[in-house]
């Protein structure tokens, strides 16, 4: 069974020496192993009950990409990790979740790029909302849209 973060935490500082990880790192290998990107993503597909062709329209990534994306094949670029967290319409928090998990840079606040995408996050807009915002405040899209999605 995984334990949560705190568990682990208190765990750790109970150590009475470096001898002692080599044994908690076995007791507790299902919980420190970190999820990968597409398990993250099959999670997230099946606790909102969503079908990975919605989520992909949603997301306006090319297809085949993204089905590489979902499964383990291709390492997406931050921008199109967060196009995901869009369409999956994701809460800040667990959209830096998601970052860390593809390998990417969290979003930072002071960055007034990221901002955008904090406040795109929070109100839930997809990704073509999120363009145009991006635009209106001369900041540089998150994805360059295909006229294809857009019908």
């Amino acid at each position: 069974m995984e334990k949560y973060t705190e568990e682990l935490i208190n765990e750790l500082q109970t150590l009475k020496c470096s001898d002692q990880l080599n044994a908690f790192f076995k007791n507790n290998e299902q919980s420190i192993k970190a999820p990968t990107l597409p398990d993250l993503l099959q999670a997230l597909l099946q606790k909102n009950s969503l079908k990975p062709a919605q989520v992909i329209k949603d997301s306006c990534l090319d297809t085949a990409y993204a089905y590489k994306i979902f499964s383990g094949a291709k390492k997406p670029s931050r921008r199109k990790v967060l196009a995901l967290a869009l369409a999956f319409k994701l809460t800040p928090p667990e959209t830096q979740y998601l970052l860390k998990a593809a390998g990417a840079a969290e979003l930072y606040v002071r960055n007034s790029w990221d901002a955008a995408l904090i406040y795109a996050l929070n109100k839930k807009l997809s990704v073509q909302q999120t363009n145009c915002m991006l635009c209106e405040l001369a900041e540089e899209k998150l994805l360059e849209e295909d006229p294809d999605i857009l019908e």
